[in-house]
Formats: structure tokens, C-alpha cells, sequence
């Protein structure tokens, strides 16, 4: 999502951390294939519910050494309907190949990826070379999720690759506050209130054509407070 919107509104972007990226399916077939998988993966959700289904995903070998955080945990949305549709909208298998497209990706661009995560170590490298502005940087001891296998080293990362983009920018002042998030929903039928119920500010929102030209509403949002658990799993768009 974060290269797709990127690609669209390079204006808007000052600079991009992607993590765990992919260029999305090369292959037409192999990508009607993964979209198909994502079909029956969001109806087994919505069969055996979010918890069950979160059970099976992180029993995957992937995610074999992300802690055991019941906090984490806890934080992930409940919301069968919003996991199956972000798959159905939003799954890979629905994403346009980008690989042409990032010769004409100027914003400054760090690609990071789990040192121990092979399949997108080489998605990083490969968006590296292809943009204009780009490095590839991976995180150590890390497979998959990376932020939370090895969360200082990954934020020490991307606090840098902003520090590089914008020296100028003092950011030491925003640190003990969260944030900003962005919230990515895939129910287009609504706008997103759950950020203004009186624990965030909302810096931004705005509705950008995905895949299809299908419209995807994007909330940019700091809150005011530290937030509760699970504020980006009770955002009604996810």
C-alpha cells in the first residue's frame, strides 16, 4: 500500500520506509492464483472467526520466532469482516506489478526486511535498485515481522532513514508521543469515526483509487493520549 500511495502522490511523501515489501506478482497467472488463495483464506476467516484464524496464521513458520507478547496479541483486530476484505481488496494477489514503476520513485526510500526473512531480503534489494533514491537495509536476527522480532533495531532504522531525508527536522520533541499511524481501511461504504472519539487527533484523511480503481480510505492519525490497546483493531474501516 505504502509504495502504491507513494507512486501516486510522490508530492505528498517526504520520505518511505517500506518493511517487509513486495513488488507485488509479476506473472498474471501466478497472480490470479495468489488472489483466488486470499479469497478462500478471508471466507475461512469469516468461517472460524478472527481468533481462530489468528491462531492458525501465527502458528506459520514465518512468524515461528515472534515473542509470545499476550499484550501484542491482544492489540490485533478482532474484526473477521475487516481481516477477509483487506485480503480481498488488498491482498497481493490484487496488487498491480510495480517493478516498471519504481524507476519514477524519487522520494528517498529505505526497503528493510528481516535479515532472516530470504523471500523479502530479496524484495527489499530489488526495490532498492530499481528506485531512483533507494537503499536496502535488513534487520538483524529478524525473520518476517521484524518490528516486533527486534522492535529497537527496526525503529533505530527508520528513525534514521527520516533523519537522513530531513536533517533539518528535530524530531527528539515527538518521541514520548506515539505516532502518527496510518490506518488503512478496506470498508468503503463509511468514513472512519473511530479516531475521533475523543482519544486521537486526525491529522489527515483522504481516499486513494487502489487496485481497480477501487477507492480505499487512509486515515493519518496521532493520538492525543497513549492509546489503548487494540486502537488500530477497534478503527471501524479495518
Amino acid at each position: 500500500m505504502a509504495l502504491h500511495f507513494t507512486l501516486r502522490y510522490p508530492d505528498r511523501v517526504r520520505a518511505l520506509v517500506v518493511l517487509g515489501a513486495t513488488r507485488g506478482i509479476h506473472d498474471l497467472s501466478d497472480r490470479e492464483e495468489r488472489r483466488r488463495s486470499d479469497e478462500a483464506l478471508a471466507d475461512r476467516i469469516e468461517s472460524i472467526g478472527a481468533d481462530a484464524f489468528l491462531d492458525e496464521w501465527l502458528a506459520r513458520k514465518m512468524f515461528a520466532s515472534l515473542p509470545k507478547d499476550p499484550l501484542e496479541r491482544a492489540a490485533r483486530s478482532t474484526d473477521a469482516a475487516g481481516l477477509a476484505n483487506s485480503l480481498r481488496f488488498a491482498g497481493t494477489g490484487t496488487q498491480r506489478w510495480l517493478a516498471p514503476e519504481l524507476a519514477s520513485l524519487e522520494v528517498p526510500t529505505l526497503a528493510l526486511a528481516g535479515a532472516l526473512d530470504q523471500k523479502f531480503s530479496l524484495e527489499a534489494t530489488a526495490i532498492a535498485e530499481g528506485a531512483a533514491d533507494a537503499s536496502a537495509q535488513f534487520v538483524p536476527d529478524a525473520h518476517h515481522a521484524a518490528h516486533l522480532e527486534q522492535a529497537e533495531a527496526t525503529a533505530a532504522l527508520v528513525q534514521g532513514a527520516w533523519e537522513s531525508a530531513s536533517p533539518e527536522t528535530d524530531i527528539s520533541s515527538r518521541r514520548d508521543r506515539p505516532g502518527p499511524f496510518v490506518c488503512v481501511g478496506v470498508d468503503i461504504s463509511a468514513p472512519c469515526t473511530g479516531h475521533d472519539l475523543g482519544r486521537t487527533q486526525v491529522i489527515s484523511r483522504f481516499w486513494v483509487p487502489y487496485h481497480d480503481e477501487v477507492p480505499v480510505l487512509v486515515c493519518r492519525f496521532r493520538p492525543a493520549t497513549e492509546p489503548p490497546a487494540g486502537v488500530l483493531a477497534n478503527c471501524p474501516c479495518q
